[in-house]
């Protein structure tokens, strides 16, 4: 049980969303301050409600089922923060009409997260791994700035407490989006012959990788969000990374190679997609393709 902070701008929107996982309480913020000194409430409320006096330090007072003073009916001003019982709260402080008025809602609720609903561990990992997938799509797709959390929990499945009961915060998401994301591109090149290393690059620089980012490396869309997120993501980003050059230079005999092919197909990719016409893309890919090609070409030359 917790009793819920709010400045005297805002007002509780009435409406609490119960689901397995979470109570929450939606609240909106007014187009004007709500007035702290001499707020007028109306207290025409049934026998039996019950309202505490709100204190001046910009907390909520505790509404309970029992206890504190009955108030008389009729209208009263008071002083102090405004609190929000089950009556109806004056938002219209001029008179004009411009504000409605607001229902409210208790506001000590029980709050419930996925630890204290007894959730199994795997449902936690089904979960998690449900926001990762959809995650990486969205933000690979439309860059993870742009990636609002209404259509992210709607494309997973989940909801927003459950996203937060997994992630503390979107920095943190980022970090196991580039990781899972890198993980999946290194499973790729990692102990492969050179045949299906090469079937590996065409396929990454084909029109169809191009034409569909939300399935493909992440790198080309959030690089340069991984160069502006915290040090732990570019950390793990870099160490990700390097590996995935390694790769290429146990392939190619070769660790300047192996940086030189890897970041050109990377770019070129990147190129492709801002290209208007679908003509310049497959230049572009296909011109890169044939580079890359030529440096396997030259390492099976060195063997000989």
């Amino acid at each position: 049980m917790g009793v819920i902070p709010a400045g005297p701008n805002y007002a509780t929107y009435g409406r609490t969303f119960r689901n397995t996982r979470s109570i929450r309480i939606q609240y909106r913020r007014l187009p004007m301050p709500l007035p702290c000194e001499s707020t007028r409430i109306d207290t025409n409320r049934p026998p039996d409600a019950t309202a505490l006096p709100a204190s001046r330090t910009g907390r909520l007072g505790r509404h309970t089922a029992s206890g504190g003073p009955k108030p008389a009916s009729g209208t009263r001003s008071i002083t102090g923060t405004p609190i929000i019982g089950e009556g109806p709260l004056n938002n219209d402080r001029y008179g004009n009409g411009r504000y409605s008025i607001l229902p409210s809602t208790s506001i000590e609720q029980s709050f419930e997260t996925e630890t204290n609903m007894r959730y199994s561990p795997k449902h936690k990992e089904a979960s998690r791994a449900r926001l990762v997938e959809a995650g990486a799509a969205l933000a690979k797709r439309n860059g993870f700035a742009n990636t609002g959390m209404d259509a992210l929990t709607a494309a997973a499945g989940v909801t927003t407490g459950a996203f937060y009961s997994q992630f503390r915060s979107k920095p943190e998401f980022l970090y196991a989006i580039v990781e899972h994301e890198m993980s999946k591109v290194l499973a790729t090149v990692e102990n492969r012959s050179k045949d299906d290393l090469v079937a590996t690059l065409r396929s990454y620089l084909s029109t169809a990788h191009a034409d569909h980012p939300e399935l493909g490396c992440p790198v080309p869309t959030l690089g340069a969000e991984i160069a502006r997120a915290d040090v732990a993501t570019r950390r793990m980003f870099e160490d990700l990374i390097k590996r995935f050059q390694a790769s290429l230079a146990t392939a190619l005999h070769d660790d300047e190679a192996a940086w030189t092919l890897g970041c050109a197909a990377i770019g070129a990719v990147l190129v492709a997609r801002a290209m208007a016409s679908t003509e310049r893309r497959s230049e572009v890919l296909r011109s890169v393709l044939a580079y890359t090609m030529r440096s396997f070409d030259a390492d099976a030359r060195k063997k000989k």
